[in-house]
């Protein structure tokens, strides 16, 4: 009989595709297993699009969410349980649903839940992100390394997102991820933005594609708004798998630290990302077709508050040209 693994996932989108280069590896290494993974309701469509999961399960909020998930599993009986996140609810549901083996990290007074425990993160570390899963998941790892996440995304096929895709079909589309959803700390000024965009539309015939959530979508409408011609905002109109769709589209995606420079990179677009004082080593755009924008000179943690002034400020002081030459660069 085939080994039946749980996989419980990250809350933030970011996060999300960063642990699927480790499951590939899993997959890769049990092809017989057969993978579940536990997500928010937000996150299905993305672990929708992951080929190593065979099974995803949902997590609704509370601790009602929690009792009816651990139900769930007790029928699906996973003989062992990889615990992502690092909160004590994440550890609760597999122990409630008495799951043999579950191993993740330290921390929120939840060891007792664990029967395998992981370090916790080393924040002096330069590994990036991405390997802290393949820790939790007790793999080994060759000298290849780690793969590039893997999506299989759906072809498009809603009709005013395909006109937005298909007008101006000699302009190189830019798309534009202009927010952060852990807030202002990672967020590049609307107005570096806007003056970076309207260069590549008035000097390299690019069209501009903003993109982000209903939360965000006044703020990328006015953005579009100010780029002028040439420019259109999406936010709050496509669905998870509808923006992966679109992002594949662009030649090239300037965005901050954020969920969405993460779900460009995985698709395969070419990312220019924008960094303040979060670091890029640790939480970059997995692979090498990108470009990180960022002061030298400046102090880098991997997390840092919403509302940091010195890094809003920092991020102030990076100048629309950098980002415009990172993609131009791009694009040769």
């Amino acid at each position: 009989m085939s080994e039946k693994i749980l996989i419980c996932s990250l809350n933030w989108l970011g996060d999300c595709i960063m642990s699927m280069p480790a499951i590939q590896v899993l997959r890769n290494q049990e092809p017989e297993a057969h993978i579940s993974v536990l997500v928010k309701p937000k996150l299905v469509d993305l672990w929708e699009m992951h080929s190593a999961v065979d099974d995803i399960l949902v997590l609704e909020s509370g601790m009602a969410g929690a009792l009816k998930a651990a139900d769930e599993l007790k029928v699906i009986t996973p003989h062992k349980a990889f615990i992502f996140p690092q909160s004590f609810r994440s550890a609760l549901v597999p122990a409630l649903a008495r799951v043999p083996k579950r191993r993740g990290q330290v921390g929120h007074n939840r060891s007792w839940m664990l029967t395998s425990v992981v370090k916790g993160v080393d924040e002096y570390s330069s590994r990036h992100q991405a390997w802290e899963y393949v820790d939790v998941l007790d793999l080994e790892v060759g000298i290849e390394g780690l793969p590039l996440p893997a999506l299989s995304v759906p072809e498009i096929t809603d009709s005013g997102l395909l006109e937005v895709l298909d007008a101006e079909k000699g302009r190189t589309i830019i798309g534009l991820f202009p927010s952060a959803a852990r807030g202002p700390s990672k967020c590049w000024p609307m107005e570096h933005f806007i003056e970076t965009a309207k260069m590549l539309v008035k000097k390299d015939d690019c069209r501009v594609i903003v993109f982000g959530s209903p939360g965000e979508k006044e703020r990328c409408d006015e953005i579009a708004g100010c780029i002028g011609d040439y420019a259109v905002s999406l936010a709050g109109k496509t669905s998870l798998k509808q923006l992966a769709g679109a992002l594949k589209c662009c030649q090239a995606v300037l965005c901050n630290d954020s969920g969405g420079m993460h779900l460009a990179a995985a698709v395969g677009a070419g990312v220019v990302a924008v960094y303040g004082m979060t670091d890029p080593v640790k939480t970059g755009p997995w692979g090498k077709n990108h470009k990180i924008v960022q002061k030298y000179d400046v102090p880098k943690a991997r997390d840092i508050g919403r509302n940091v002034p010195e890094a809003i400020e920092i991020l102030r002081s990076i100048k629309p040209k950098l980002a415009y030459d990172a993609i131009k660069d791009l694009l040769k």
